[in-house]
C-alpha cells in the first residue's frame, strides 16, 4: 500500500463570465468530494451571482447559456466561497482535481481572494484530467469545431465519447463535474 499525502479529491468545474480571473467571475459552480478511489462522497452545485464589478462576455454566455438574468436571486460570491471552504475543510486533506485545472483553480482562487481573503487549502499538485487524457490518449483524432473555427482533440466531450461516457448535457458545471469524475475513474485506476 502506498502512502499518500491526501485523503481524497476535491473536483471543481465552473462556468464563468469570461476567461480572466482578475476581471471575470464564476456564474455556475459544481464541486464533488471523492475518496482516493473516486467514489463520490459529497456533491454541491449552485448558480452564482457575481460581484457588481465582474465583467460578462457575450462569448462566455454563448458557451454556457448563462446570462445575468439567470443568476438574479442566486447566492452571492461570499456565500459561495464559504460553502466551498466548508466543503473543503474538516474532511481530511483534499487534492484539487478537475478537467482543466489551469482554468478552474485560478477562478475559485480569485473568488476566495475577493471574498474570504484566504485560500481553500487544497493539496497540490492538482490532478488535471485534461493533462492525464493528453498523456494517455495521445492519438485522439481532431474534430473540427465550426463555432470556434479550429480543430479540437482533448475536450471533455471528445474524451468522454472516446471512453464511452454519456456526454449529453455538456457545458454545464453539474454535468461536466460528474463526467470528469467518470474520466478519472477510467484513466486513473
Amino acid at each position: 500500500m502506498t502512502e499518500t499525502h491526501y485523503d481524497g479529491y476535491f473536483f471543481n468545474d465552473n462556468e464563468t463570465t469570461g476567461l480572466y480571473p482578475d476581471k471575470h467571475g464564476i456564474n455556475e459552480i459544481a464541486c464533488i468530494r471523492t475518496d482516493l478511489d473516486f467514489n463520490i462522497k459529497e456533491y454541491w452545485r449552485s448558480y452564482v451571482k457575481p460581484a457588481p464589478q465582474i465583467i460578462w462576455t457575450t462569448e462566455a454566455s454563448e458557451v454556457s447559456g448563462i446570462v445575468k438574468e439567470t443568476v438574479n436571486g442566486e447566492p452571492e460570491e461570499l456565500q459561495i466561497a464559504n460553502t466551498i471552504l466548508a466543503m473543503a475543510t474538516g474532511r481530511g486533506r483534499l487534492r484539487y482535481a478537475g478537467f482543466n485545472c489551469k482554468f478552474d483553480l485560478p477562478m475559485i482562487s480569485a473568488l476566495s481572494t475577493r471574498t474570504i481573503r484566504r485560500e481553500f487549502g487544497f493539496v497540490m499538485p492538482w490532478l488535471c484530467l485534461l493533462e492525464v487524457a493528453r498523456k494517455q490518449l495521445p492519438d485522439l483524432p481532431p474534430v473540427w469545431n465550426d463555432k470556434w473555427k479550429k480543430n479540437q482533440t482533448h475536450t471533455l466531450e471528445l474524451v468522454c465519447k472516446h471512453l464511452g461516457i454519456d456526454i449529453s448535457g455538456a457545458h454545464g458545471a453539474a454535468f461536466d463535474i460528474y463526467a470528469t469524475v467518470q474520466v478519472a475513474r477510467k484513466l486513473m485506476r
